[in-house]
């Protein structure tokens, strides 16, 4: 194990994290989130976004953060080989752009995140600076995991992943021994505390009367997230507890410009009422507040997609009864029949089923909502995490330290 540094050793690190994604998502909220208590520890973070990230970069500078957009290329979900192709010519520009910066910001550690774009950590070894690199969810196919994990193991000189379950989702990752950190989400129990002022300003927002139930799922509006399962889902309880609404907060994802039309043509199918009974709210930056509305959270992520959804934890802290696919690292969030459902992933009559047990039973509703507050609150701290985070970068400057001996 590498020996641990002292809080002075650390005192002047900056880390440069690269995130490819254009919409404000799981790696963003953990730049946000953990950028003052990182700061308390010593640790300075820089981010690196592509030039079309205007949105996330605003958010991101609002909390102090210094962003820089560039043109940065990332790898699709698609198995056709010209798109492949074209990444792969664009990695030699991004490798170098992002190298400059690191030398530009004075980065001491360079966080990569997930296996498929590797362009900040081929950049971090170009100049010789640390790299942590980060496991966030089960997105890439598997057989691009294995591809790929021989040359993450190599080059990270610590790796830090949302969960075991994510972890072990990626051959290899056990040989770093030490070097691997568990982290989970981001998430400031205080400001998602259950508010009731905030609840009833939050449902007249969402057009959700007094009496009525409200359904509602929080993410980008894009496929990983899983949005045609949970309109599918919202048909089903619809015809059996007609007086229940449905609500979709998230900002639309610039990559996916025509999932919307196909949440409306969904909604339209299985016979919801868009504007009344299902509504996509984009929340900027009221997530917290709009949260409040809740009586049954869901989240139908696909199987292969998520890490720790950091929506899940959100509604825990906010004392919401929770309904999830077990996907990714999610049954190490929701504890099954303790503090939320767990059901399959793709099988929207089951989603459908336990969000109607929850609808028909409040006292289970209160129960679930208040023990997974509890959770939250005991096991999954932004002080603790931050610790985790710390722990992260101080393993991944030592081993650098060990290789250029």
């Amino acid at each position: 194990m590498c020996p641990p540094l002292s809080r002075d050793r650390l005192s002047r690190v900056r880390v440069l994290s690269v995130i490819h994604a254009p919409a404000f998502g799981g790696a963003h909220n953990q730049a946000l989130r953990l950028a003052a208590p990182l700061r308390d520890r010593g640790i300075e973070v820089v981010v690196a976004l592509p030039e079309d990230a205007n949105a996330a970069a605003a958010r991101l500078r609002a909390a102090g953060l210094e962003v820089h957009l560039l043109p940065l290329s990332r790898l699709r979900e698609t198995a056709r080989p010209d798109a492949l192709l074209r990444f792969l010519a664009t990695v030699p520009g991004d490798v170098r752009r992002l190298a400059a910066l690191a030398a530009q910001v004075e980065a001491d550690v360079v966080q990569v995140h997930a296996v498929q774009n590797p362009q900040a950590a081929l950049a971090a070894r170009r100049g010789g600076r640390a790299i942590s690199w980060q496991l966030l969810d089960t997105r890439a196919p598997m057989a691009l995991r294995r591809a790929a994990m021989p040359l993450v193991t190599r080059l990270a000189d610590s790796l830090a992943s949302w969960g075991s379950a994510v972890a072990a989702a990626h051959p290899g990752t056990r040989r770093l021994g030490d070097r691997l950190v568990l982290i989970f989400p981001p998430v400031d129990a205080v400001e998602f505390a259950p508010d009731e002022a905030a609840r009833r300003a939050a449902r007249e927002r969402l057009g959700v009367a007094e009496g009525e139930l409200l359904v509602g799922t929080v993410g980008v509006r894009y496929p990983p997230k899983g949005h045609v399962e949970f309109v599918r889902a919202a048909g089903i309880v619809a015809r059996q507890h007609r007086g229940a609404k449905f609500r979709i907060i998230g900002a639309p994802s610039p990559a996916h410009p025509g999932l919307d039309a196909t949440l409306v043509a969904e909604a339209s199918r299985v016979g919801l009422t868009l504007g009344d009974q299902i509504e996509l709210v984009d929340p900027g930056g009221e997530v917290a507040t709009l949260l409040q509305a809740i009586d049954v959270f869901v989240m139908t992520s696909p199987a292969r997609s998520e890490g720790m959804p950091t929506a899940i934890l959100e509604a825990m802290a906010a004392g919401k009864p929770v309904v999830a696919t077990n996907v990714g690292s999610t049954a190490e969030l929701v504890e099954e029949r303790a503090t939320g459902l767990l059901t399959r992933p793709g099988r929207p009559d089951e989603t459908a089923a336990s969000v109607l047990r929850l609808l028909g039973d409040e006292g289970l509703r209160d129960a679930l909502g208040a023990a997974g507050r509890r959770r939250a609150l005991e096991s999954f701290d932004i002080e603790t995490l931050a610790d985790r985070h710390r722990r992260a970068f101080e393993i991944a400057v030592e081993h650098r330290r060990q290789r250029r001996r």
